[in-house]
């Protein structure tokens, strides 16, 4: 073959229809073919073409992992720009597999054991269980597993089977179990219920609170704390304080009988011994429904194993533009958030042991936002005198304006600890938080709200939107995850429960199907099919394994909750299946030798004879007499 050729199409159509060609065939084509003329060949395939020439032989294979031919093939599927880099310095390969081979897409099972809607879904923190919650009035919970199988069942409705459950949460020894109901008949007339219950096989009922926000769902702060909520009114100026309360279940608690039990009859044995962490002064109609605590001691150790470009500004600027606030430290090479006291992040702060984030309704709608997301910092029952001193000068305006509220209410206030330090304004109507699980990140789904100047009416868009913040750098991820629907546009919101792990981001939407985005270069990878159930569409909840990123639970209106794995573990699982499948095929093939059965058939006799001997001389009589007599008596 000529030296001096080329690699372009016209030259490859031109060498094809020659006779050099036809001579060439004669001898190996590994002889002929220059590595260029196969990248060009190779260049006009699929992946799965492309994987296929790759299992030809060494030459094929070592040409077929050039990054640019898979960089190629990503940008075109999922139209990204030739300038875009990938994810932790990865090759395209490797990328192209994380989005498309560790992405859990396969369904795996259906499980029905629900017959309603089925509003929620969470992990345990380990992930070897989650819960489902629904219309149906139950809270299950599962071990997933090959197969997942349902662990356990507790029916919460009370004497109306229009009651319901809506969310539910581990505790962190996943040995309780939080379930927020809705409780009653009438739209006017529900009442909220937080429940905890153990987690067994045949769960129980151990403690209950009430909470007079119906849409409450609440959260727990340690292994046996969880947080309600409550409203002060002060009828002499019209206005009402939400307060927050934590609530711990006793060690030694009675399980509570809880079926066609009435809702007072319930309380009345529960005593109120809830601790005030927070009041606001809001108007009482405003939405106080989601609310997540974030340990903030594992926030901390997660920021000193991050790197200081990731923690300090000023280590990715030059020389010329760095801050000159920025104090360096004998240990400014290792530098963490402890060094940078004016670019500190406020979420960090020591002094606080936990921080509560909680979505709240603004006072005053407007087309650029609607609602908050509020972060309070909560300190440690033991605090430095020093600290109480910052507390009472960090008073709110809303404090000073209260002076005339009754005595009882400024106690109430004033046991009230928590500090506001941190808002995100969202630009639309909360319908979903979600931690991830390392806490590092928040993710909230929204709905944008359009205000028509004319009619002077509110409603929000049929399009839902996603955005991650980050806790740890107390700043947006600059990300924001579009696709998912709503199906009409209200003045009201449905809510859809999102997820965020490591590389992923997820959502229902109010259509038969759920999203799922790569986190970092926010393309939707696909969607996850539910089907069209009897009273709605919607996929109502989404929740990645915290133990395994490729594993996926969606829960929607067609009354199923649907395990999703990646194509990597169904093949695992499948290996797995097949090398039982084989083990048991051998085990039933084997055939023993005849002097072994005699053996093995003598000495059961010998056995058998050795014990009926025995029971005869307890009892006086034979094995099958002393059986008759046993149930007999």
């Amino acid at each position: 073959m000529d030296e001096d050729f080329t690699n372009t199409k016209s030259g490859l159509l031109d060498y094809l229809e020659s006779d050099d060609f036809e001579s060439d065939l004669k001898s190996p084509w590994q002889q002929f073919l220059p590595d260029n003329l196969i990248f060009e060949i190779f260049w006009f395939l699929d992946i799965q073409d492309l994987i296929s020439a790759s299992k030809t032989c060494k030459t094929w294979w070592r040409i077929a992992q050039d990054d640019f031919l898979w960089k190629d093939l990503l940008c075109k599927k999922c139209r990204f720009s030739k300038n875009v880099s990938p994810k932790d310095n990865n090759t395209w390969k490797t990328e192209y597999k994380r989005l498309f081979y560790n992405s859990c897409f396969v369904a795996s099972e259906t499980l029905t054991e629900h017959v309603d809607e089925v509003y929620h879904v969470n992990f345990s923190r380990s992930g070897r269980m989650f819960s489902t919650v629904g219309k149906d009035g139950t809270v299950k919970i599962w071990n997933i597993g090959n197969p997942t199988t349902l662990y356990g069942s507790l029916d919460l409705r009370l004497k109306s089977d229009s009651d319901y459950t809506r969310f539910s949460e581990f505790n962190e020894s996943e040995t309780m179990i939080m379930v927020a109901c809705l409780i009653g008949t009438g739209f006017w007339s529900r009442e909220g219920l937080i429940v905890v219950a153990s987690v067994e096989p045949n769960p129980e009922v151990l403690y209950a609170v009430h909470t007079d926000f119906c849409n409450f769902r609440g959260s727990w702060v340690n292994d046996r704390s969880f947080l309600s909520a409550t409203i002060i009114h002060h009828f002499e100026d019209f206005r009402d304080t939400f307060c927050l309360k934590q609530y711990e279940v006793p060690l030694s608690c009675k399980p509570i009988k809880f079926k066609h039990k009435s809702y007072a009859d319930i309380l009345e044995k529960l005593e109120d011994k809830g601790k005030t962490v927070l009041n606001l002064n809001r108007n009482a109609s405003g939405s106080h429904d989601f609310v997540r605590v974030i340990d903030c001691q594992k926030l901390r150790n997660l920021a000193s194993d991050l790197s200081p470009e990731i923690l300090c500004p000023s280590h990715n600027k030059n020389i010329d533009e760095v801050d000159e606030n920025h104090t360096d430290c004998d240990n400014c090479t290792k530098c963490s958030a402890e060094c940078l006291p004016n670019t500190e992040n406020p979420l960090l702060n020591k002094k606080y042991d936990k921080l509560i984030i909680m979505a709240q309704d603004c006072n005053e709608l407007s087309t650029t936002t609607c609602g908050d997301i509020m972060f309070y910092g909560l300190p440690s029952d033991t605090k430095d005198d020093d600290d109480d001193d910052d507390d009472d000068d960090s008073v709110s305006d809303m404090e000073d304006k209260d002076k005339e509220d009754t005595d009882f209410n400024q106690k109430e206030r004033k046991k009230a600890n928590c500090k506001e330090v941190y808002k995100i304004c969202c630009q639309g109507g909360l319908i979903g938080v979600a931690l991830s699980p390392d806490q590092r990140y928040l993710a909230y789904n929204y709905r944008r709200l359009e205000i028509d100047d004319e009619e002077a009416i509110h409603s929000y868009s049929h399009n839902m939107e996603i955005k991650a913040f980050d806790v740890l750098l107390g700043q947006d991820t600059g990300m924001c995850y579009k696709g998912h629907k709503a199906e009409y546009t209200h003045t009201s919101l449905s809510y859809i429960f999102p997820s965020i792990s490591t590389d992923y981001v997820a959502s229902g939407s109010e259509s038969a199907d759920a999203h799922v985005w790569d986190r970092y270069y926010g393309f939707c990878l696909g969607l996850l099919k539910h089907t069209v159930g009897l009273n709605g569409t919607g996929v109502n909840s989404v929740a990645f394994s915290p133990a395994d990123q490729e594993v996926l639970i969606s829960t929607g209106d067609d009354y199923k909750v649907k395990v999703w794995r990646s194509k990597r573990r169904m093949k695992e699982l499948s290996e797995l299946n097949q090398g039982l499948t084989d083990e048991i095929g051998t085990c039933s093939k084997f055939e023993e030798d005849p002097r072994s059965s005699l053996s093995t058939e003598t000495k059961s006799k010998d056995t058998s004879t050795a014990k009926a001997k025995k029971v005869k001389k307890e009892t006086g009589h034979g094995i099958g007499c002393c059986f008759f007599n046993k149930k007999k008596l």
